[in-house]
């Protein structure tokens, strides 16, 4: 395995593979400057097809909407003044079906700062909005959190000058505030992750400090005071991740600390469970079973490489990622049942690499195919099907994005076609509604229910075959089916022989009921289709027989 460690390790090529005809750039979308955090991937304005949303930092300052097809604009925003530094999320938050647009902005916004929006998925139209008077970086966590039956969402703050930092936990539905969490003694650049750390069927959330204490805290989410804390050596930029490393039926938390360690720590207690001393700053983790030997590793992103360590903490490998800040998404991309580790660099070069060994699968040098000497990739990439067409995509922007001159920024955006994997995708920034940045997690499961009618007599079908995916089940004598589904978009096919095949998309949502409605169109008779023929070769025979028969009287 060749460690990559040049500036542009792919040359003036944009793309190296390793016997693959992957990638191919699908679309691309050119903005004003660079977006930093992660992209979501939803059918927001339900059609059945999925867009891509992301925000841009100074110098452009806007929320895009993008048909993820092609790439055409569904709709923007301008979220300034003041840059879009968090991640976004996609959700229903009121629970009427329709999808909802959540993101913060970094700065200044009306009054105040870090305010948090949600947003019409269909239009863009604001339907509210919280300003918490601070500044965030922080990519928000969706969860029921004080089990009431309705969403939360749970973002943090900066510390001001005379007071601390603050999670701020809002009603979903209309943006009220429900507590704030704190104060904290440093930044909350982080997203929250929400857990039950010590398995009391109660979820927690997770924070880390960047600057000031420079600690974890772990909090009780029934009454929101400290369950631990636990100290590093230098700040954290980003949150855990998490998952049962060790198999002891809790999770471990998972950090990575400008003190060059990655930290495992056991949830129930903030114990150190173990730790990995690199060469390296590092930025953020992802965890997955990547050689699918039924344990977890960990995805350790570092300022100059990218690390995967065993469940115990021991490196397995390494290579040169050119400074992935948002870490890896996890994918099985050229479908061949293992998952594939995928990243962008600050040198502006996208890897893809087998999750086993490391080894190339494929690369794109973006700053390459942008013909620019500057090109960093600071957004997380999202794994989706972009075109529909049952393979994997990849989504991600690059670019410059300076606060000193941001009249000299640029950006683009990138969809690439991927591979031929048709599995699981990673939809958004840290893979879910809870920030576990881990491939393996659900935050809970939405509900596909549907319903398949003749065209032409409004009957329901029975034995109808819905293929959801790679699953396949069968309507009932009403022509209704229903199906559990985690988070995530999905290609659906109908099939029932005498009928013409319907095929659609749906993006299932957490906690929600989707409804589809399908009609089957049988097709005409034979005889109906023939019908046309059968008339024009008797109205020529007529003619003939007439011309015959005007000819042989005029000859008597």
């Amino acid at each position: 395995m060749c460690l990559l460690t040049a500036p542009y390790p792919f040359g003036a090529h944009a793309v190296m593979r390793q016997g693959a005809a992957y990638p191919e750039v699908l679309w691309t979308f050119d903005v004003s400057s660079n977006s930093y955090g992660g992209a979501a991937v939803g059918d927001i304005d339900g059609d059945g097809k999925l867009e891509v949303v992301f925000g841009t930092y100074m110098g452009d300052e806007h929320f895009y909407a993008l048909n993820a097809e092609d790439g055409s604009v569904l709709w923007e925003k301008w979220a300034g003044p003041g840059p879009l530094d968090a991640s976004v999320k996609i959700v229903d938050v009121n629970g009427d079906g329709a999808l909802e647009v959540c993101f913060a902005t970094s700065g200044a916004f009306g009054s105040g700062a870090g305010v948090l929006h949600v947003l019409d998925g269909a239009t863009g139209e604001v339907c509210w909005e919280y300003d918490p008077g601070r500044c965030t970086d922080s990519p928000p966590a969706i969860a029921d959190i004080d089990a009431d039956g309705q969403l939360e969402i749970l973002y943090g703050t900066f510390r001001g000058s005379t007071e601390g930092a603050f999670v701020h936990v809002l009603n979903a539905r209309n943006g009220s505030l429900d507590a704030k969490i704190g104060p904290f003694n440093g930044y909350i650049q982080s997203g929250p992750a929400v857990v039950d750390l010590d398995c009391d069927e109660q979820l927690d959330v997770v924070i880390a400090m960047f600057a000031g204490d420079n600690q974890v805290y772990a909090i009780n989410g029934s009454d929101y005071s400290e369950l631990w804390s636990f100290q590093t050596g230098d700040s954290m930029y980003h949150g855990c991740s998490f998952a049962d490393l060790d198999e002891d039926g809790k999770p471990e938390v998972v950090i990575g600390s400008y003190d060059e360690h990655v930290y495992a720590i056991n949830g129930e207690d903030g114990s150190l469970c173990w730790s990995y001393h690199g060469a390296n700053a590092y930025f953020i983790t992802s965890i997955a079973d990547l050689d699918s030997d039924g344990r977890f590793e960990v995805i350790a992103s570092g300022t100059y490489v990218l690390t995967v360590l065993a469940w115990n903490g021991s490196k397995l490998w390494e290579v040169s990622s050119g400074g992935s800040f948002r870490g890896a998404s996890i994918a099985d991309i050229d479908g061949n049942g293992e998952l594939d580790v995928v990243f962008g660099g600050s040198n502006g070069v996208v890897q893809v690499l087998r999750g086993m060994t490391g080894d190339l699968l494929w690369g794109f040098n973006a700053a390459a195919d942008a013909g620019r000497s500057v090109f960093e990739i600071d957004h997380g990439p999202v794994i989706a099907d972009l075109d529909s067409d049952g393979k994997c995509d990849i989504f991600f922007v690059g670019g410059r994005g300076y606060s000193t001159d941001p009249e000299n920024n640029y950006g683009r955006a990138y969809a690439l076609r991927a591979g031929t994997g048709t599995g699981k995708g990673w939809y958004m920034f840290r893979h879910d509604y809870h920030n576990s940045g881990c491939f393996h997690h659900e935050t809970m499961n939405g509900t596909l229910v549907g319903t398949v009618i003749d065209f032409n007599s409004h009957l329901p079908i029975m034995n109808a075959e819905v293929y959801v995916n790679a699953q396949v089940l069968y309507t009932d004598v009403n022509g209704c089916f229903s199906i559990s589904l985690a988070q995530g978009p999905y290609a659906v096919m109908i099939v029932k022989q005498g009928y013409y095949s319907n095929h659609t998309s749906i993006t299932i949502t957490a906690g929600t009921t989707q409804t589809l409605s399908v009609m089957l169109l049988s097709p005409p008779p034979a005889f109906v289709l023939i019908a046309p023929w059968i008339a024009a070769i008797v109205i020529s025979a007529v003619v003939v027989i007439g011309v015959l028969f005007l000819r042989k009287k005029r000859a008597h």
